[in-house]
Parts: C-alpha cells; structure tokens; sequence
C-alpha cells in the first residue's frame, strides 16, 4: 500500500457526538501533523496555537474503475486542506493510492482514460490545474497549470475513440480540449457572455453539451472539430426557470440534463439523442439525487440513481424507471447521504453479478447486488484532511464553537479554560455560530438554515435543531446567513440570496419558529452585518447578490429597523463609494462599523450621523464581507480581524496595532481572551 503522506493521532480530541474523531484518525490515517500549542509574543499579548480545529475525511465526488489487472475500485476525492485524491478497493475499503493535492481543497472532475490513468481537477483556490493518476505506476503528475488562462476545470470528459480529453471552466465559461498523444491544447472560447459557470458538460452523440449558468441557463451544443456552436433549447417553463445547467450526462441512447430549480417535483430532463427530442421528464422517477447522480449504464441497458431514499433502475430501451429494493434491504439506511453511485459486473464461477457501489461522504462503501437484492458496507479508508475552518462563534456553556467549509459535517468546540478541542457532528457547512437565550444558534448553506439548541448532550440534528429554512428556491430565493443578532427575545438573520440573484433579507424569528423575511429591505443589497440595541436592529449591506450576479447598485447602505414597527426607520450611506459594510458593533451611544475598503467608521446613535472615520489599510474582498469583525473588549479597546489580520483600535486616538496576520475568522470570548483561526488552526489572544 503506498501511503503518500504523515499520519498523526488526535491525542488532544474526544468523541462527541458521532463523529468519531479519534476512530477517524486510527483508521483513515490524517493528513497534517498535529500542532502543539506554541506562544508566540505579540504586541502586549502572546498568541498561542492550539492546533488544527477540525479533521475530517469527506468524499463528495468519486467513480468506479479498474486497476491494470482488473481489480475494481474506487477513485475518490476527499476534500479537506488539503483535498487527497484516493483509489480505494471496492471489496475491502483498503487504500491502494492516496495524494494530497494542495494548496487546493476541493475535488472538481475526474475521468478515467482509455488507456487506464485517470485525469482529474482540483480547485479552492484554483489555478486551472489538469492532474494525472497513472495506475501501473501508482504516481500522480500535474499535466499543465492555468489551461486556457482560467482558474478551475469545472467538469471532464474523454472521447473514448480518440483519447481526446475535453473540459469546461470557470469563470469564463470555456471549452477546451487536450490531446494526451501530442499534448496539445485547443482553447473554444466562451460559449456564453451571460453565464460565468460552464459546469454540465458531456459528448451527447459525437457533440459537446455545455449546461451553463448562473441567472439564465443556457444549453449549448458545440463540434469539437469546427468550434461551430447553437443552442438547444430547454422545454416548456425550463426554458424560462432554469438558471442553471449542473448535469449533463449521456446513457445508451439518451442525454440526462439536471437542472436547477426543479419544476414538478422534476430536476432532470431526458433528450432522445437519435430523435433530437426531448422525452417526457415523469420518465424519470421525480428527482435525480439532491445532485443529478447517476451510474453509467450496465449489459442490461439500465443505470440506476438516488431519489426520495430509494435506488431506482431506469431502462434505457422501455425508457422507463423502476425501484431497485434496496430501500426495504439490510442496507436501505445507507441510501440518503449517498455521494455517488455507478455500477460493476463481474463474473465469479462463469456466473455474472451485478452490483451497484455507493459511497457516502464519510467513506464508508455500500454495494447492493441488484439480483439476490441484498448488500453490504465495507469502511473506505482516503486520506483524511483538516477541514477547511469557515465560521467560529461562542455558545452558551462560554466555549468556542468552530464550523467548517463544505465538510463531511463536523464542527468543534474549545474549552476557554483548558484549551482542549472537542470535535462534534454538525452540518457540512456552517455560516455563522452565535447564543440566544441560553442556546446555541448555528446558519448552514446551502438554503439559509438556522438551527438552534442546548449543547449538552450534543446530538446534531436534535441539540441542536432545525429552527427554520428559507429556501434557495422558495419564495424568498435565500441561500446563506452570515450574520445572527439577538434583538429583545428574537433573532435577527441577514442573509445573501441564491446563486444569480440579487436582493438579500433581514429574517426575523423567535425561538418558537415564527419566522418574518423582509426581503430587498434595501432594494437589490444582501444584509451582510448586524448589531441591536433594545428594539433597533442596525444592518450593513452589500451591493452583491448571490455568485455570478452584477450588482446594481453602487454603494452600501446602513439602516434601522425598528421590531416594534417592522419598518425600517432610516437609512444612510455611512462610507461613499464602498460596497460592503462587513462589521457592525454597538457600543454605548456609538456605533462602530467597518466597510470593504478597510474603512472604519464611529456613528453617534442619538444624532444618527458619522461622526469620524479612519483607514485602517485592511481591506477586505470577499463580496459579502464575511472575513471581518469588530469586538468591544472590557479594556476599552476594539478587537477585530479584516483583509487576514487580527487588529486593535484604540477607540480615543483611532490608532491601529495589527496582532497577527493569519486571522480569517475571530471572536471575543468571556474570558477575555479573542479566539481566532486561519485555514485550519485555531488560536487564542491573550491581552
């Protein structure tokens, strides 16, 4: 078995609520050392590392395939910092292969070529990197880096004739080809103007399909020989709905195009590809998977996908799908939380089987013969990885509570007093941590969900719970909360709007799960910072809407909205010409704000005016400001992090001491000290 990489035990950790850090590490063999918590002096304080916060094994994309001598296997993204690429045994989990792939922490695309070695992407941040697994020599090589000037490679595909792969991007929504017999690379352009993701992407009877979005999608079709491209036309209200294209995927005689929102109960449409005709969508059994998942196709002419917790057939010849069972089998609970799903056929005795392979997030395997309608789980073991660190926040018991970014769904906890970290099952991705009336408040993305509950015992899903969902294709098109505030005995959420949107909301909500979404409180502008005092919820804006949206307006707004009333009372532009207010902190008969530009700004609450302002030189880029915050501390000073930096202001003199310069997320704990992480560490400041 070739390992690639350290192994560390999770010495400092504990099993909470079954995640089970420490099996992980024994078991999957962790990427990244441990860190033993260092001093370091800075300024009047000293900083301490406590080491990484969250470690997690998290397969989100993988496919079937085979070694040299036929062994069956798994090639598996786990995604992490960084993101391992793995090729696992589908009898027994083990691990033939496993490569860190940093700085990248997200699998993109994988194929497996002709000639046996697998070409794959990875992104986060991206560098349009085109990777190569060669089986027979068990080595991994970059094949090029930056391929047609774009920084990811959103989806990959393979001529199986011709060897030639094709690939398309972001954000320039390109097509592109690369010829592994001459090396040569054939850039196609943009297929749209109006879409900054080309993500659905196959060859759909000798033609390349493009899906794109986001905001208008458009399918295009494109020859690989002349460049020459059209659109095809999506059916009936599709046309006009869609807004984006995540799927497109040829089976026998048929092309499956996943769309988003979902219409009917339907996300996947079916194209005849001889009659060049789209088919009826209740061909297929309401919704493909949460992600369009499907197999490739068997002898039988069937490939099989995920829906409403069961595994359905479709018949490519009857065009007709049906339940496999494996819903009412011995592992019919392994079927939600299935990542991806393909099938294999092998032959033992001269008698052929046929099975379909899932594999979940966690790595565990499941394989559900489809004729004897029984299965097994084997335990796959990739390389786990730190998790990306994406939010942190103190709850009620006073610890320091982190999330993580897109992650197998775990998060994790700091004793203030021994400095222990404690890792817990949580959701796979967590915006925003906070307290409310003694209990835990935590936002996840995607769908903007707030969940709120005691922490002890911690059982994730139950304590704590789902409050509420907005719904990225509800009504109110909310996808991600980054900020929560307690206003009187309720909660004050600002939220960003889905993908292509624009026009974020202030969300109301009690503890009982009455829920009130004032939405375009400012017309067009997400509600990215919040603060309260008594009855007044003061709110920051930015001018961006969901990815890939064009703000229209120029400039970010603070306002007031009043509880009693629910109106807003006022409005202001506090810093002309910044898009983002990204930070707001009440103190006393002040406010105290910070906007993109590394702006900060002092607003007298009675006069209702700003009254100075200071740069800082700390500028902060992401489009919903969510890398910043401000703290009050008891010493009299302001603590707070923008543009990576951890900082203090002398509230008087205005003056600026920055105290580290690896800090993406803080907060102020109540013992004083300020808890903040980078990447994937998280370190204490102690004044």
């Amino acid at each position: 078995m070739n390992e690639h990489s350290s192994t560390t035990p999770l010495s400092r950790r504990s099993l909470v609520g079954g995640i089970g850090a420490c099996s992980v590490a024994a078991a999957f063999g962790i990427l990244g050392a441990g860190t033993r918590p260092a001093d370091a002096a800075t300024g009047a304080g000293r900083i301490v590392d406590l080491g990484v916060a969250m470690r997690t094994v998290n397969v989100r994309s993988a496919r079937t395939g085979r070694m040299p001598d036929g062994t069956p296997v798994l090639f598996a993204f786990s995604d992490g910092n960084p993101v391992s690429f793995n090729v696992l045994r589908l009898d027994t989990g083990e691990r033939i292969d496993g490569f860190p792939c940093g700085p990248d922490t997200v699998g993109s695309s994988m194929v497996q070529h002709p000639d046996g070695s697998v070409y794959f992407s990875v992104r986060a941040p991206s560098a349009g990197r085109l990777l190569r697994y060669v089986p027979a020599s068990h080595s991994m090589e970059t094949v090029a880096t930056g391929v047609v000037r774009e920084t990811m490679l959103r989806t990959l595909v393979v001529d199986p004739d011709s060897g030639v792969l094709y690939g398309c991007t972001y954000p320039h929504a390109k097509v592109f080809s690369y010829d592994p017999s001459t090396k040569a690379v054939r850039d196609y352009g943009s297929v749209v103007t109006d879409g900054a993701y080309a993500w659905g992407f196959d060859l759909v009877g000798g033609k390349l399909w493009v899906g794109t979005g986001i905001g208008t999608a458009h399918l295009i079709e494109l020859d690989p020989v002349t460049g020459a491209r059209s659109e095809i036309p999506l059916p009936g209200e599709f046309a006009s709905a869609a807004t984006y294209i995540y799927g497109v995927r040829t089976r026998g005689d048929i092309a499956l195009v996943s769309v988003n929102p979902p219409l009917g109960g339907t996300n996947t449409l079916v194209w005849d590809i001889a009659g060049r005709r789209w088919l009826q969508p209740d061909t297929l059994h309401q919704t493909v998977g949460a992600s369009g998942i499907v197999s490739t196709v068997d002898s039988a002419g069937r490939f099989y996908y995920v829906s409403d917790g069961e595994l359905y057939a479709y018949d490519t010849a009857t065009r007709s799908s049906s339940p496999t069972g494996m819903a009412g089998s011995t592992i019919g609970d392994r079927v939600p939380g299935t990542r991806s799903v393909d099938v294999v056929e092998t032959a033992t005795g001269g008698t052929p089987r046929r099975e379909v392979v899932g594999v979940a997030n966690t790595g565990v395997i499941w394989r559900y013969d489809l004729d004897a309608r029984t299965g097994i789980t084997v335990r796959g073991v990739p390389l786990g990885s730190p998790a990306t660190l994406h939010s942190i926040g103190v709850g009620p018991d006073g610890k320091v509570y982190t999330g993580a970014y897109l992650s197998s769904g775990v998060m994790a906890r700091v004793s203030t007093s021994t400095y222990e970290i404690e890792e817990l099952s949580g959701p796979e991705q967590a915006d925003h941590i906070v307290t409310h009336q003694g209990r835990i408040v935590v936002t996840s993305y995607p769908n903007a969900v707030a969940y709120v509950g005691e922490t002890d015992p911690w059982d994730w899903g139950t304590r704590p719970a789902q409050l509420f969902s907005i719904g990225r294709f509800s009504e109110h098109e909310q996808d991600r909360m980054f900020d929560v505030v307690s206003v009187g005995d309720k909660l004050a959420f600002g939220s960003v709007p889905n993908y292509g949107t624009l026009g974020g909301a202030l969300i109301l909500a009690d503890l009982d799960g009455n829920v009130e979404v004032h939405r375009n409180v400012v017309q067009d502008q997400s509600v990215t910072a919040l603060a309260a005092r008594g009855p007044l919820v003061f709110a920051g804006t930015s001018v961006h809407g969901g990815l890939s949206t064009t703000p229209k307006a120029t400039e970010a707004v603070l306002f007031v909205w009043d509880i009693r009333t629910g109106k807003k009372v006022f409005e202001t532009v506090p810093v002309p010409g910044d898009e983002i207010i990204h930070s707001l902190l009440v103190d006393r008969d002040r406010l105290w704000g910070m906007s993109s530009t590394g702006v900060v700004f002092e607003f007298d609450l009675r006069t209702r005016t700003v009254v100075r302002v200071v740069d800082i030189g700390l500028p902060d880029t992401n489009s919903w400001g969510r890398l910043g915050k401000l703290h009050r501390h008891d010493d009299g000073r302001i603590y707070g992090n923008a543009g990576g930096k951890l900082f203090r202001l002398d509230p008087v003199t205005l003056a600026v001491t920055v105290l580290a310069t690896n800090a993406k997320v803080s907060v102020l704990a109540p013992t004083g000290e300020i808890f903040f992480g980078d990447s994937t560490n998280v370190y204490v400041y102690k004044p």
